[in-house]
């Protein structure tokens, strides 16, 4: 059987080269109280969860699924402004939100403006602008210090004044606290270039994804540079692609790469109507899988666009060191089990894939 190869144009870039000079007297940010402080000093809560695959949509919409991952809110000194606050906890949430334990201050923004509405507070810690996402770390909580639902704020996101998330995908802590810091990944309308400065309005307007959850009005106006992460990110392009026996065609376009996150683009053409993931082994022979995060299209008919993004909780991590991948296609298939519940059937289809990292 052969093995298709495909090299990158330079080496490894991961390494963190630029600083980012972060200006925050723009803003303007509300003072913390010290009732605040101290609600932001609760004892930090380790929470462990799983990972959710892609939820289909045959309307072109998109997906949305709650990452469950660990959380830990941490002990912050007094300070003067909000955003002492932030930059303390933020990084450390956002990191092990993204499960690392690496320092991303080059890439981030650090915002700290406090919003209060209807006796729930959001702060927003940090932003990260990745390739065709937002990031944010937010943290919530409730006035009267009651227990809060999983705090992942859901609203909307202008960019240059553009309407521009299409899916969101969130993790948070358990729920069982007054403070709760999360972390929602937005994905961006096509045609936002990310590698520069942008204009970014969020319009907060639930404290949770979860329908019914306490609603009201938080907004944020801030600027965020991406160019440092673009800077530290590399682009393979793949010329894959798999011909299935009704004349349909998977494409796997691009290999994605920096220390956020890891992805492989994708495209169908034709009555596809199968998930798609990718799993396979790494040069050190540990198991690399990469699920079906986004996708956009009509399965049953008409072209559609996602990438599969590598996933560290069912597979390993791909870190700077890592030399190559050699990855299986496989196509799902929807079925219900004997007790009625429904499952995805994989099944291996096409040839392997070799993507050269590092020579």
């Amino acid at each position: 059987m052969r093995t298709n190869i495909y090299k990158p144009e330079q080496q490894t870039i991961y390494d963190l080269l630029n600083d980012v000079q972060t200006d925050i007297s723009q803003y303007d940010n509300e003072p913390v109280t010290e009732l605040d402080m101290q609600r932001l000093k609760q004892q930090a809560k380790r929470i462990t969860g799983t990972s959710c695959r892609k939820q289909r949509v045959h309307q072109a919409a998109g997906v949305a699924c709650a990452l469950m991952l660990a959380v830990g809110l941490v002990a912050v000194s007094p300070a003067d402004s909000p955003v002492y606050a932030a930059k303390e906890s933020a990084a450390y949430q956002i990191s092990q939100l993204l499960g690392m334990e690496r320092n991303l201050d080059v890439y981030t923004e650090t915002i700290g403006t406090v919003q209060s509405d209807n006796g729930y507070t959001i702060q927003l810690n940090e932003v990260i602008l990745d390739r065709n996402t937002l990031l944010v770390g937010t943290e919530v909580y409730v006035e009267n210090g009651e227990a809060l639902p999983m705090a992942i704020p859901s609203g909307d996101v202008y960019i240059n004044g553009r309407d521009a998330a299409r899916v969101s995908t969130g993790s948070a802590g358990s729920g069982d606290g007054a403070v709760q810091g999360a972390l929602i990944q937005y994905h961006l309308a096509d045609g936002i270039d990310t590698s520069g400065e942008l204009d970014i309005k969020l319009v907060y307007h639930n404290i949770s994804l979860k329908e019914g959850s306490p609603s009201g009005k938080w907004v944020f106006h801030f600027t965020a540079d991406g160019s440092a992460l673009a800077a530290d990110t590399r682009v393979i392009p793949l010329d894959y692609s798999l011909t299935l026996e009704n004349g349909a065609e998977i494409r796997l376009t691009d290999y994605t790469g920096n220390v956020i996150a890891q992805r492989i683009d994708y495209s169908m053409h034709g009555q596809v109507n199968r998930d798609v993931k990718l799993e396979g082994i790494d040069d050190l022979g540990q198991k690399i899988v990469f699920l079906s995060n986004v996708y956009e299209g009509n399965l049953t008919g008409t072209k559609g666009h996602g990438y599969l993004q590598c996933d560290s909780v069912t597979g390993t991590a791909i870190t700077e060191d890592t030399k190559w991948l050699e990855l299986q296609l496989y196509l799902g298939q929807d079925d219900v089990d004997e007790d009625g519940r429904s499952r995805t059937n994989f099944e291996t289809a096409g040839e392997p894939l070799r993507i050269i990292l590092t020579e």
